[in-house]
């Protein structure tokens, strides 16, 4: 069951079957294996114990390919010929170390120098119902879920930040409020209708026109919002990118404390696939 062998002799489907290109994918490993040599050379007496039976390569492969399909820990197990305890170990040994190499570090400030113009908005996922405190996850829809906000670069479409807000019944704008980022004055902030009342956090940043309770919009506010949507939407094709990976489309089945580096992981290789 190499599968690496069999993506290396026919690298076509590679990115749909794990979510970056080949390339991507032999830089990922060349790192991960420098990362583990390091470490032995640090710490020797963990070479101790068996063959661990999959190659480094495997490895990572399985672990992008969890990322991506977001099967059950026995079916990816079973089609990498291991138990499926073992592929849950081997998930949760290179989850970190790729939070680590590839993950997106969100930076203390946006410097107007880097990122003139930011698009802003927030994605939601389902997760299972918590045990306690429920309340805490209920959105307006009746619905349990987290909100990943994130924050583009308009110019280049890359991520610049991304922030996990466990509880799903916060709105979009107190979401943003909370976030521990400072962000320059220059810098131009578009946001949807979720961020009304953002001119009070950050005078230079943009909304829609709402329409009136029993009114219309001008046919100026109208052609001011359609061309507003169509930069605004950029930041949409980026929670679509980031939604390729099921991980963070479906219900989240891990432990809820790894959900904000898993988002880091996911943005920072949609990043690297830009």
């Amino acid at each position: 069951n190499d599968k690496y062998a069999l993506l290396k002799r026919d690298p076509r489907h590679c990115q749909r079957l794990f979510g970056v290109t080949f390339a991507l994918v032999g830089n990922i490993i060349g790192k991960v294996q420098k990362h583990f040599e390091e470490k032995l050379e640090q710490n020797p007496i963990s070479k101790r114990g068996l063959n661990p039976g999959i190659s480094i390569e495997n490895q990572v492969l399985l672990t992008l390919e969890y990322l991506m399909q977001y099967p059950t820990f026995l079916a990816l197990g079973a089609s990498y010929g291991i138990s499926e305890s073992y592929a849950n170990k081997i998930y949760h040994k290179i989850r970190p170390v790729l939070a680590e190499l590839f993950g997106l570090k969100n930076p203390e400030r946006i410097r107007f120098k880097h990122v003139q113009n930011a698009i802003i908005d927030v994605a939601a996922q389902p997760i299972e119902r918590p045990e306690k405190e429920q309340e805490k996850y209920y959105n307006r829809h009746k619905k349990k879920i987290v909100k990943a906000q994130l924050i583009i670069n308009q110019e280049d479409n890359s991520i610049v930040h991304c922030r996990v807000e466990t509880e799903g019944r916060k709105s979009d704008i107190k979401v943003f409020r909370e976030t521990p980022v400072e962000i320059d004055k220059k810098v131009k902030i578009k946001g949807d209708l979720g961020y009304k009342g953002i001119k009070k956090d950050h005078p230079n940043s943009k909304v829609p026109h709402k329409k009136p309770k029993g009114g219309e919009l001008t046919e100026k506010q109208k052609k001011q919002n359609k061309s507003f949507r169509q930069v605004r939407v950029k930041v949409e094709h980026a929670i679509r990118r980031c939604k390729c990976f099921r991980i963070v489309k479906e219900t989240f089945r891990n432990r809820r404390r790894h959900i904000g580096e898993v988002w880091a992981i996911i943005c920072g290789l949609v990043n690297a696939n830009i």
